[in-house]
């Protein structure tokens, strides 16, 4: 049986099938398309094919998870593989979406179109989001971590243990992600600054406020998965630093003698007019400004 040369009238068969221009399969087209055929002779499987197929029995296929995440559909439809069993590169959960399937494979009108992609694993950035976001409970939003601001990461540049493969057996338990730390020195307002300390607020204490990440729907999305998705919110062509976030870093006063004073989220800034280690009276509303601009030469963080 042909794979299709357009000669007379043919369509061209590309992908899901022996030898396809990107996905292949190990079934041949009589595996599958037997399973649609109007005759109860049984010849040869391509004979049979070949002169009775019809379209009436066949499945759509535009939702690969009818065939990679149906067992029964899989083991009818030639013997395809769920990709969490892959040996190559385990991926997917059991409720997966067809849309994370498209989000690396590309979506097409049916799966023997050309436009289907197997991608190379180093090339996608949402790819490594499915590498590591599917392992257990951890689903990670692999639609959304390709904008954040560790989207050219890969799994082990935290967790140095996660590889291509071992994603059924990989423990966070076992191999703890590192820490903001460990990439990004900040000198001031952290729980270890020079000067400036802040005991009450970490990294993450901050940066899971909205505003600081991008909306996800991925599990623990706004608390500790919140690396996966964080907004790259600093302005570093400008002097001093400018800030897209919830709050202007530049300005001292919106923390420390403001709307978010004292606030938990925000890890519970001092209010510095009252402050028992130096009273800042300068800071009460008449005198703001003066402090304000004084204060703008330095970044919350430097």
């Amino acid at each position: 049986m042909s794979y299709g040369t357009g000669v007379p009238n043919a369509v061209i068969i590309d992908n899901h099938r022996q030898s396809g221009v990107n996905i292949s399969t190990i079934s041949t087209c009589a595996n599958c398309h037997n399973n649609s055929v109007n005759s109860g002779f049984a010849y040869s499987e391509n004979a049979t094919v070949g002169h009775y197929a019809t379209k009436t029995a066949l499945i759509g296929t535009q939702d690969c998870t009818t065939c990679h995440k149906d067992s029964v559909n899989g083991t009818k439809w030639g013997n395809a593989l769920d990709p969490a069993n892959s040996g190559t590169f385990p991926h997917s959960i059991a409720n997966t979406p067809k849309e994370d399937c498209y989000a690396c494979h590309n979506s097409a009108v049916n799966f023997h179109n050309v436009s289907l992609a197997k991608p190379q694993l180093e090339q996608s950035p949402v790819l490594t989001a499915i590498r590591h976001g599917y392992h257990g409970t951890k689903k990670i939003d692999a639609s959304v971590i390709s904008s954040g601001s560790h989207n050219s990461q890969a799994c082990e540049n935290c967790h140095a243990g996660a590889t291509d493969t071992n994603m059924n057996t990989y423990s966070f338990a076992s191999d703890p992600a590192k820490t903001c730390t460990t990439c990004h020195t900040v000198a001031e307002h952290n729980q270890n600054g020079q000067d400036v300390t802040t005991p009450l607020a970490s990294c993450t204490t901050c940066h899971s406020n909205g505003g600081m990440y991008l909306t996800n729907s991925g599990t623990n999305g706004s608390s500790s998965a919140i690396n996966h998705y964080i907004k790259d919110v600093t302005n570093m062509a400008s002097l001093p630093y400018q800030h897209s976030g919830t709050i202007n870093t530049s300005n001292c006063i919106v923390c420390h003698n403001g709307a978010y004073t004292g606030n938990v989220s925000w890890g519970t800034p001092v209010n510095i007019s009252t402050s028992p280690k130096r009273a800042h009276p300068e800071t009460r509303q008449n005198n703001a400004t003066s402090v304000i601009m004084t204060v703008q030469s330095q970044a919350l963080h430097r």
